[in-house]
């Protein structure tokens, strides 16, 4: 039996009731997300415009240090010199100052005790160090396949140390063989061992060998 204009104006009416209560359904929806997932905040504008930074934010991803086994990629070889670089002008301030929590960031915590042992050993224990120059010469450097990194640096150490009244400049040089390590894609010192040492103290004008 064919519907009465009545009947299909009530049917239209309802099924625009229907999708006004989706929209509105939806719309709601997508408030309470953005609430609670987003923790967006609509009474403080400010806040509302930090939280939108921070999701729209793009994720920055860390390149690796090491391509394959034993291979650095440029990533990794800017982030090496850029370790030795940092870690030898904090190494200058630490013997200057003769404090060690210049270089703690840069030494992995399994090798720590061992390298603050050596360090305090030539260069705070029994002394009082009024300055200090570094240099440094690398050779021997090696990529192993676990992706750590074995060289000799040598360094050259000039200090003024006071002893009672007087100040008197030495020449120390230490061969060090190092192993840096990777540490969740940072580079750290591990084991460092003494190779050689060379002491002398200058005496007018003139190196003398200890």
């Amino acid at each position: 039996m064919p519907k009465s204009i009545r009947e299909v104006a009530l049917e239209a009416e309802n099924r625009k009731k229907k999708m006004q209560q989706k929209i509105l359904i939806s719309s709601f929806l997508i408030v309470w997300f953005s609430t609670k997932v987003l923790d967006i905040n609509f009474l403080s504008p400010s806040k509302l415009e930090e939280d939108v930074i921070t999701v729209m934010a793009p994720i920055t991803q860390v390149p690796p240090l090491f391509e394959d086994e034993g291979v650095l990629t440029k990533h990794g070889e800017n982030e090496f010199l850029n370790f030795i670089k940092n870690f030898y002008e904090n190494y200058s301030l630490a013997i200057t100052h003769q404090n060690t929590s210049y270089l703690q960031e840069f030494i992995d915590e399994r090798y720590s005790q061992v390298f603050l042992k050596d360090f305090n050993s030539w260069f705070i224990d029994n002394k009082v160090i009024e300055k200090a120059e570094v240099s440094t010469a690398i050779e021997n450097a090696t990529i192993n396949l676990d992706n750590s990194i074995d060289l000799e640096i040598l360094e050259t150490i000039y200090l003024t140390n006071r002893d009672e009244t007087n100040l008197i400049r030495y020449k120390i040089n230490l061969l060090w063989s190092v192993n840096i390590i990777d540490v969740n894609n940072t580079f750290k010192l591990g084991v460092r061992s003494l190779k050689e040492s060379i002491v002398a103290y200058e005496y007018d004008g003139e190196w003398i060998k200890y």
